[in-house]
């Protein structure tokens, strides 16, 4: 797997076919109900300036209320239409950060191989490391491939729905939620970052030779156990840098 070409890489290089499904949901879709939203949003807003004239007796709308409810909703508008472009720009600040270090280290899913199987005559000790050594190996590979699979999808997911969150950029009640999603998008963009600096940084610490012992096949085991669970993390940590705890 090019980690950098599916960490650092653009939606629409990762799979074409998906991200053409990705585009035409948007124009189908989200884009259309994002639009509804925003006209709600932009309804209820126009209510409660009402509302609020009304309970302090100005008995007039104030004009420059009414021209910032509609500016609010036409830049909530041009968010939702622009969808496909904002977030690969969002993106590029990330893979742009992911090029930066790509020749400061070597980047490798972790490798489930041990050294060469030992045979039936090398004693069962060695032959019960080799098997742990291999297992926790194995299983630490598949945790951090389902992870960058996860963050590939969660990618093509939040680009989806982002016209809907976007449209509560329209309401001064509800633009929280709009800025919440951004966050998380940012952090998921983020989290390929991390992952990278995880996988670079564990190849500089290596756990004690057990020379093929019982006990040095569980000693073998730390690494692949701390970066896993590490990798898991990833998204929990990129979500702390954009200020979401977590």
């Amino acid at each position: 797997m090019d980690l950098f070409k599916v960490l650092g890489g653009q939606e629409a290089d990762f799979n074409t076919n998906a991200w053409k499904y990705v585009t035409d949901v948007l124009s189908s879709s989200t884009v259309k109900v994002g639009t509804y939203l925003i006209i709600f949003f932009l309804i209820f807003e126009i209510a409660k300036i009402f509302e609020e004239a009304n309970r302090n007796n100005e008995g007039t709308v104030v004009p420059i209320t009414m021209l910032q409810a509609g500016v609010t909703a036409c830049l909530a508008g041009a968010m939702v239409a622009s969808v496909h472009l904002i977030f690969p720009f969002i993106n590029s600040i990330s893979a742009g950060a992911i090029s930066l270090i790509k020749d400061l280290g070597t980047y490798n899913v972790i490798s489930p191989s041990s050294p060469s199987a030992p045979s039936i005559w090398d004693g069962l000790g060695k032959i019960m490391a080799w098997v742990i050594e291999y297992l926790a190996g194995t299983v630490a590979s598949i945790i951090v491939l389902v992870v960058i699979v996860m963050r590939t999808l969660q990618m093509y997911i939040y680009t989806i729905l982002a016209p809907i969150a976007f449209s509560s950029f329209a309401s001064r009640e509800y633009r929280s939620i709009g800025i919440s999603f951004l966050k998380q998008y940012c952090a998921v963009c983020l989290q390929g970052f991390v992952i990278l600096i995880i996988l670079g940084i564990s190849n500089y610490f290596s756990a004690p030779n057990g020379s093929g012992t019982l006990a040095g096949g569980l000693v073998a085991v730390i690494k692949p156990i701390v970066v896993a669970v590490l990798v898991f993390q990833s998204g929990r940590i990129a979500k702390e840098v954009v200020g979401l705890g977590g």
